[in-house]
């Protein structure tokens, strides 16, 4: 079992190259040897054949000469390709001279098939020659083929695909983890900011008319919450009434505003108009006109009669009180600039949980990222670890860090 690093496994996968390489490249170079010889003698015979097409000018006519000298011009040009071609070392600079080898050795038999039935009854032995070159060509070609398909070459340049893959994974892998310290960072910033807005919050609200404001809105929602349960068993009456009353003489907006928001339309609107609309429904509910089961009639009813002997009116009465003393607290935290002070600080806690809220969506999103990049890494590298045993016989584990 051999450990090697992360950073290391390129090279290693170089020198695993060279070692099982090394017993295939002297076949390479012969292979090569032969095509280029094959290219060189292919090119021979050509330039020979331009001799005798310009030789038997008088027995060929003008378009099968010019078709023959076309044929050879392609040849020359091609098998130069060929011999001219510098090889990289590497495998894929082997397999990159073979490909253009066989294009090559495509492009003159397409050639050779377009031109020379009009030249073989003049040039039977030239042409014989041309081709005895070409089927050489291409055994050579075919050869040096054969010889990078037994080889372990392809096999280690996809491994060193695979390394470049985990070893971009690694990278975007320790950017996540980089811009995960960052949001970190930033969220302990922006906890710190939250927390010292609401210490300061806190003093500010400790002040004694802060305080009293407090006191006195918690004794508006009590109130609004005592009138809202006083009013409840009006609460069906009054819709049904203002869906059946024709009833001219009544404010008919008034009887709306309380069926919608009776809070409101207490608060707002004078007793003596209220009590008019509440009369009006506690004489449909005497005749019967609105359908209501007995036990709820008579608790409607008993509503209506507290509200004339002025419970309503009583309850409105320290509603709008509190309302006002509200108004006249606020009037003076407005003067000393408390108030402003107080929107300021709530407006900057919005913002700074909002901030919170979106740093912790992308810290969740990020570290998602890095459990499924983490899992593809474990992955691959089980993977091109089982690649290099099938390749080598040797077994290593990949380490993310150097070994210390």
């Amino acid at each position: 079992m051999q450990d090697v690093n992360l950073v290391d496994l390129s090279a290693f996968a170089d020198s695993l190259y060279r070692e099982l390489m090394r017993s295939h490249e002297k076949r390479f170079e012969a292979r090569i040897k032969n095509i280029r010889r094959a290219s060189d003698e292919l090119s021979t015979v050509a330039a020979r054949l331009e001799v005798s097409i310009r030789n038997a000018w008088g027995t060929l006519d003008k378009t099968t000469s010019e078709q023959g000298l076309r044929l050879v011009q392609t040849i020359k040009e091609t098998t130069n390709q060929i011999s001219n071609q510098e090889i990289a070392s590497d495998y894929n600079g082997l397999e990159s001279f073979h490909k253009t080898s066989v294009v090559a050795s495509d492009k003159i038999i397409l050639t050779i098939r377009k031109y020379v039935p009009k030249l073989y009854k003049a040039m039977k032995t030239e042409i014989a020659s041309l081709n005895s070159s070409l089927t050489k060509l291409e055994t050579a070609i075919n050869e040096f083929g054969n010889s990078l398909d037994n080889s372990p070459g392809s096999a280690i340049e996809s491994l060193k695909t695979d390394i470049r893959t985990l070893l971009e994974k690694e990278h975007t892998l320790n950017e996540l983890r980089s811009d995960n310290r960052e949001i970190r960072k930033k969220l302990d910033s922006s906890l710190d900011g939250e927390r010292a807005l609401l210490e300061e919050q806190q003093s500010l609200l400790s002040h004694d008319t802060f305080r009293q404001l407090l006191q006195l809105e918690d004794a508006l929602r009590s109130k609004a919450e005592i009138i809202e349960q006083f009013l409840q068993p009006l609460g069906k009456a009054l819709k049904k009434y203002e869906r059946i009353s024709d009833d001219e003489t009544l404010d008919h907006q008034v009887l709306t505003r309380l069926v919608e928001n009776p809070l409101t339309a207490v608060s707002e609107i004078d007793p003596q108009t209220l009590l008019r609309v509440f009369n009006a429904v506690n004489g449909a509910l005497i005749r019967g006109g609105l359908g209501i089961e007995e036990r709820k009639r008579k608790r409607a009813e008993e509503v209506i009669v507290s509200i004339a002997q002025g419970d309503l009116e009583q309850l409105r009465t320290e509603y709008v009180s509190i309302q006002e003393r509200i108004k006249n607290t606020d009037a003076q935290l407005q003067a000393t600039g408390l108030l402003d002070k107080k929107r300021e600080l709530t407006e900057s806690l919005t913002r700074t949980r909002t901030e919170t809220a979106q740093l912790n969506t992308l810290l969740a999103e990020n570290e998602k990222r890095i459990e499924d990049v983490t899992r593809m890494l474990s992955k691959e590298k089980s993977m091109i670890e089982d690649e290099i045993a099938r390749l080598s016989q040797k077994t290593i584990t990949i380490r993310a860090e150097p070994s210390n």
